[in-house]
């Protein structure tokens, strides 16, 4: 069995309780999110956009360091996936540790 990580656990319950969107158009039609999640394999015009998303949100910006997103997500091509959940993207920024790397925000 696959050691996964805390963060890792977290984003799988986001999943399951519906609390996320994939895709920067899908997210673009968010009115509030708390954590955005970028792939380490995003481009420089995903990039830009999920930096406008996060001042758009007011929320924390972080990017794979590890895995793809897709790995995570289980989904294909998978580049930006924002949390809605507060209290699910509190926790998932708690035990980062060394997964995820901060682009912007606290």
């Amino acid at each position: 069995m696959e050691n996964k990580s805390k963060a890792t656990t977290f984003i799988g319950f986001a999943i399951r309780k519906g609390s996320y969107k994939i895709g920067v158009n899908a997210i673009f039609t968010l009115k509030k999110a708390h954590l955005l999640i970028l792939c380490k394999s995003a481009g420089k015009d995903t990039t830009d956009k999920a930096i406008k998303l996060s001042k758009r949100f007011n929320c924390k910006l972080i990017k794979t360091e590890k895995n793809l997103l897709s790995e995570l997500t289980f989904r294909e091509n998978a580049k930006l996936l924002a949390i809605t959940d507060a209290e699910l993207s509190a926790a998932i920024q708690k035990n980062s540790e060394n997964e995820f790397a901060n682009v912007l925000g606290d």
